[in-house]
């Protein structure tokens, strides 16, 4: 079947169960036809079954997660231009990473270089832009709390960024 995706249909069409079963590692079809370079078989695929495009592995990887890994140029614009992968652009994979986080964690080259500007103009963001978009504007202490220093706010503002829950707890 190697680089013959226009008997994907037909095969689908004899066992569309296919389409939602994963391997071993969790992997879909769509992880194995990026996995292995087969973008048209991902073409093929997603103009019938778009509604599992957003499903992850067992690392939390979506497929866009894994073209940016491979850094594929072609796969990631194709996906980017689909509305339905659009809407989750920003979701991130079991580690908390977005796939511009996975990105900047492979080898920096123009060809990445050139790829992570294709995602933060498709509106892709870093995980940690996503945590401060979420982080509550002000912060409410308790009461009978003591004053702090700059640094103890500090340290309190970027522990309430970073989402994590103050709500009950003794800072002193």
């Amino acid at each position: 079947m190697k680089g013959r995706h226009e008997v994907i249909p037909h095969l689908v069409q004899a066992c569309p169960e296919s389409t939602r079963v994963k391997a071993e590692e969790g992997e879909t079809i769509l992880h194995l036809c990026v996995k292995h370079s087969r973008l048209m078989s991902v073409v093929e695929l997603l103009s019938d079954y778009m509604e599992f495009v957003h499903s992850k592995d067992n690392n939390g990887n979506t497929i866009l997660h894994l073209a940016a890994m491979l850094q594929q140029e072609e796969t990631i614009k194709f996906l980017l231009s689909k509305t339905g992968v659009r809407e989750k652009v920003n979701s991130t994979n079991g580690n908390g990473f977005t796939a511009v986080d996975v990105l900047e964690h492979c080898p920096r080259d123009l060809k990445g270089m050139k790829i992570q500007d294709i995602m933060l103009e498709a509106g892709v963001q870093r995980a940690r832009g996503l945590q401060a978009d979420l982080a509550p504007a002000s912060v409410n202490f308790p009461k009978n709390t003591r004053a702090r220093t700059s640094s103890q706010n500090i340290s309190l503002r970027s522990m309430a960024i970073n989402g994590i829950c103050l709500v009950g707890d003794s800072l002193e």
